[in-house]
C-alpha cells in the first residue's frame, strides 16, 4: 500500500465520524426524525442548543446516515431500518453503548504501559446499575444485527434443553426458540445481568420455555444434563487456560450425542484479519487485559482436546462473527 498524507489523516481523524455518531445517540437525535423537523422544533425535543445543532445534523447528512430538504431534516431511507426507534431492527441502543467504550478507547496507550484496565469489567457486569443496563440494551441492539444470519446456522435437536452460557439478554436464544417449537432454553449469567435479561424477554411470545439461571458460569455448578449449549459472544473473555477448563465443564453437561456452538468473532491464524476482530481484540486490553480473541484454529483445537467431534467452522457472510459447532460421542 502507498501510504499519502491524505490516507494517513483520514485513519488519525477517523473518530471525528464516530464522535458525531455517538454524539447524535446521546441526543437522541435519531428517536426523532422518522419524520422531517426542522432545527429549532429538535433542538426543543433534543434539549439541545439551537444555533449549535446545525453543526451536528449537516455532518450527518454529509454521512448519509440524515437527509435534508430546505431546513428539514429526516433519518436518511436507507439508514431507517437500523437508527429508526419503532424499526424491530434498530440500532441505536447498541450505539449508545458504544459511547462507553469511545471513552475507554481515549486511554489506549495508558492502558497498554501499565497493564490496568480503562474501566473494571465489572461495572458493566454489576457493579454500575446504568452501565449494566447501557451494556445489556446495547449487547440485545448489536445481537439483533448477527441473529438472522446466525441463528439458521444452528442445528438442533427440536426437542430438547438447550443451555445459553454467558447468555446476556438471550437474543440468539430466543430467535431459536422461534424456529424449534418444542425446545427449551436455560439463560446462565450473572444476576445484575439476568434481571434486564428477564425485562427484555417479557416481551417475547416465547417467554414461557425460557427459565433462568444466575450464576457465575466459570464457578457456580451449570443445569445438566443438557442437549444443547450455546456460547455467544463471551469467549472473547477468556483467556487460553480458562477457556480450557469451561470447554470442559460444558462437555460434561451434555448428554452423549449432544452439541456445542460457540459465536464469536475469531482471527485468522496470523490473528491480523479480519481487522475488525484484530481492533476488537484492543476493544478487550482496554476491559480485560487478559482476555484474548482467539483464533479460528485455536477454537477448533481446544474442542478437539476436549473430547468434542466432528467440529465444524461456518463463516457467515457480511459479518465479523463465526460459529463453530461440534458434538460430544455418543456412548
Amino acid at each position: 500500500m502507498d501510504w499519502t498524507p491524505d490516507r494517513l489523516t483520514s485513519i488519525a481523524t477517523g473518530y471525528w465520524q464516530s464522535a458525531a455518531l455517538i454524539g447524535a445517540v446521546e441526543l437522541s437525535v435519531f428517536d426523532h426524525l422518522d419524520v422531517p423537523r426542522t432545527t429549532e422544533e429538535l433542538a426543543r425535543r433534543c434539549g439541545a442548543q439551537p444555533d449549535l445543532l446545525p453543526a451536528l445534523l449537516d455532518a450527518l447528512v454529509g454521512m448519509r446516515l440524515l437527509q435534508k430538504h430546505q431546513d428539514l431534516y429526516q433519518i436518511a431511507p436507507g439508514a431507517q431500518a437500523l437508527l429508526s426507534r419503532h424499526s424491530p431492527t434498530c440500532m441505536t441502543e447498541a450505539l449508545r453503548y458504544n459511547a462507553d467504550l469511545y471513552r475507554q478507547w481515549g486511554k489506549l496507550s495508558e492502558v497498554i504501559r501499565s497493564g490496568h484496565p480503562a474501566v473494571p469489567q465489572a461495572r458493566q457486569l454489576g457493579q454500575d446499575d446504568s452501565m449494566t443496563r447501557r451494556f445489556v440494551y446495547g449487547m440485545e441492539s448489536k445481537a439483533k444485527a448477527f441473529t438472522p444470519v446466525i441463528a439458521p446456522m444452528i442445528k438442533l435437536s427440536p426437542i430438547g434443553l438447550l443451555l445459553d452460557v454467558g447468555s446476556g439478554p438471550g437474543t440468539l436464544s430466543r430467535a431459536l426458540l422461534e424456529r424449534y417449537s418444542q425446545l427449551r432454553v436455560t439463560l446462565v449469567d450473572l444476576p445484575e445481568v439476568l434481571n434486564i435479561a428477564r425485562e427484555i424477554c417479557s416481551r417475547s411470545s416465547v417467554m414461557n420455555r425460557i427459565s433462568f439461571h444466575p450464576a457465575n458460569y466459570r464457578t457456580d455448578p451449570l443445569p445438566r444434563p443438557v442437549d444443547s449449549v450455546v456460547y455467544a459472544g463471551a469467549l472473547h473473555q477468556e483467556t487460553r487456560p480458562s477457556a480450557r477448563r469451561l470447554f470442559r465443564k460444558l462437555f460434561e453437561c451434555l448428554r452423549p450425542g449432544g452439541s456445542i456452538h460457540i459465536v464469536d468473532m475469531m482471527l485468522e491464524e496470523d490473528r491480523t484479519a479480519p481487522l475488525f476482530s484484530a481492533l476488537f481484540q484492543i476493544t478487550m486490553l482496554l476491559i480485560q487485559p487478559s482476555a484474548r480473541v482467539f483464533s479460528q484454529t485455536e477454537v477448533i483445537q481446544m474442542l478437539r482436546e476436549t473430547g468434542f467431534q466432528s467440529v465444524h467452522l461456518s463463516e457467515p457472510e457480511s459479518s465479523p462473527y463465526r460459529l463453530v459447532s461440534a458434538y460430544k460421542p455418543e456412548e
